[in-house]
């Protein structure tokens, strides 16, 4: 199919953020992608891959709070799709400071509004702030390990949680535990 010129967007203005923050979650999905292979491998995690994946999101969360604070959320016209993306995760895993995430959500909203982040972004945010000020969730995002089980933390009006979910674009909660299971559970043993 041919593109045209109104396809294509329009190039990213700020590019040092834009590496910077491509840059970031590179190392963070990379930590999170040891952290899945070792709990499909053996069902627990080792200290050695909890401390890289905290040593990771403090690193991120040191140099992402005073970002966002002095320059505010990125934008798909400073950085491009895929940067907004990732801030929106940094932000997600920077838990060692829930107020900082309380702090970043109405952003994060905001951004969903403008167009740059997918209900999906906002759906995870609102949950963890939630589950981090010891509310119930909004749309099932939030997951404990138990006995090598992946259970749904508390959801508020659960009932009706596909419908909240499908607002903001995500599969309902049976298909997302489908999900969640064929990424972490524990493959049986040869």
């Amino acid at each position: 199919a041919c593109t045209t010129r109104a396809d294509v967007p329009p190039p990213a203005t700020d590019l040092r953020l834009q590496r910077e923050l491509l840059t970031r979650v590179a190392s963070d999905q990379a930590v999170r992608d040891t952290f899945a292979a070792q709990l499909r491998a053996t069902g627990t995690l080792t200290p050695a891959v909890v401390a890289s994946m905290r040593a990771v999101d403090s690193v991120n969360l040191a140099w992402l709070k005073p970002q966002l604070r002095s320059a505010g959320f990125p934008t798909r016209a400073q950085v491009g799709k895929e940067a907004v993306q990732a801030a929106a995760l940094l932000v997600q895993h920077a838990d060692a400071e829930p107020t900082f995430q309380a702090e970043v959500l109405p952003l994060i909203e905001a951004a969903y509004r403008a167009g740059d982040l997918t209900g999906q972004e906002v759906a995870m945010l609102t949950d963890r702030v939630a589950k981090a000020q010891g509310r119930p969730q909004r749309y099932g995002t939030q997951t404990t390990g138990i006995d090598g089980r992946i259970v749904f933390d508390p959801i508020e009006d659960s009932a009706h949680v596909d419908a909240r979910r499908a607002s903001m674009g995500l599969p309902p909660l049976a298909i997302y535990k489908q999900l969640l299971d064929s990424m972490y559970g524990r493959k049986p043993a040869p």
